[in-house]
């Protein structure tokens, strides 16, 4: 386990790709991950690992971020939040090991043994001492060729569902670009105009809110993908308001905030902010996510890296839109809400089909592995 490192003597100038926790899924390495140099890459990214090697997320292992290091891979940098876990030739099948350690019983077991509320991890000496399905190699390798090929179909299907979701979401970017566009070439008034700052606190009665890229202020409780562990003090969070504001300031450069439709509080990390001009709260919503701000809100992020940019009150309010007559407002909102409403129906259903497709995937692995499917005798269908 964590066989090699990028030495602190790499030369700064050294180039690579970077593996963060957040670029595995399903068991795979997202192919779009970030290049960084050694001396501006995150203090994290250290780790290295070879062909048949499998990482392991060692922290926020709710996620169950694993999988196989492939060819294509090993010139990578993985993050210290993963393990790196090398099989031992002639003894273990890597491609069983990460099949294995993807199994609901293991992964149940490293969810449960890991430790802290926020963000919960596990230690590497506890992560090796775990017991997965034991097998003699010839059956490792039996097993690890009969899931090779029953989940490939599920992973091409998967593949295109994600494929589908992406082109709805250019979709939907182009048809919000263009009916807005042309109102950024004329008069534009600065955001410090419509919008004053609140932080109105001590209500912790009230139902907490979540800011998404994609979804905009929701409910926390209505998402399952929501990990971030609530404290049991909310005194320090702040009231929303339906119509107010709400800016993720970590996050903005990625498009998380919106005008809420709920009434609830939100982190004291976020910033909330009140309407003080006539503009129509579900156009304020659309200009405010729309593609012509979001790099706007990148552009004045400040940080060294992208994980630690934070985009202030000052810098955020000095941003213009355009704000034309109220019935115009109504009537482009009107619009994009019938075109919108039909892609975010399409949307939800390609991540529910997506959600079962990897819960078989998850349920066949176990059955495979733990031996109550026995390959011997299944035939691939």
């Amino acid at each position: 386990m964590n066989d090699e490192a990028l030495r602190e003597s790499t030369p700064a100038d050294k180039l690579f790709d970077y593996v963060d926790i957040g670029d595995v899924t399903t068991g795979r390495i997202s192919e779009d991950v970030e290049s960084y140099s050694f001396g501006e890459a995150p203090s994290r990214a250290r780790r290295l690992a070879n062909p048949g090697d499998v990482i392991v997320s060692t922290v926020r292992t709710y996620l169950r971020a694993i999988a196989q290091v492939t060819e294509m891979e090993a010139d990578r940098v993985f993050s210290t939040g993963f393990a790196v876990l090398r099989p031992i030739d002639g003894v273990t099948e890597p491609r069983f090991l990460a099949y294995a350690l993807s199994s609901e019983q293991v992964m149940d077991e490293i969810v449960a043994t890991s430790v802290g509320v926020g963000y919960p991890a596990i230690a590497g000496t506890a992560l090796h001492r775990i017991k997965v399905p034991s097998h003699n190699l010839q059956t490792q390798r039996a097993i690890a060729d009969y899931l090779d090929h029953e989940t490939a179909g599920i992973d091409v299907m998967i593949g295109k569902l994600d494929q589908l979701a992406d082109a709805l979401k250019v979709r939907r970017r182009v048809v919000i670009q263009s009916a807005l566009g042309s109102l950024f070439d004329g008069e534009l008034v600065p955001l410090w105009k419509i919008l004053f700052p609140v932080k109105d606190q001590n209500h912790p009665g009230e139902e907490i809110l979540s800011v998404y890229r994609d979804h905009g202020v929701i409910p926390k409780s209505s998402r399952d993908d929501n990990f971030n562990r609530t404290p049991s003090d909310l005194s320090a969070y702040q009231l929303v308001r339906p119509t107010d504001v709400v800016i993720n300031k970590m996050k903005a450069w990625q498009g998380s905030l919106g005008v809420s439709p709920h009434r609830g509080i939100v982190s004291p990390d976020y910033q909330v902010a009140r309407i003080t001009a006539e503009v129509e709260p579900n156009f304020l919503h659309l200009v405010l996510r729309s593609p012509l701000m979001i790099p706007q809100y990148r552009a004045r992020s400040i940080g060294v890296r992208p994980a630690q940019w934070r985009l202030y009150w000052d810098d955020f309010a000095d941003l213009r839109i355009p704000l034309p007559p109220a019935e115009v407002q109504r009537r482009i909102t009107e619009e994009l809400h019938e075109v919108t409403s039909n892609i975010d129906t399409m949307q939800i259903k390609l991540a529910e089909l997506k959600a079962l497709l990897t819960e078989r995937r998850q349920a066949l692995i176990t059955e495979v592995v733990t031996g109550r499917k026995d390959v011997a005798c299944a035939q691939p269908s």
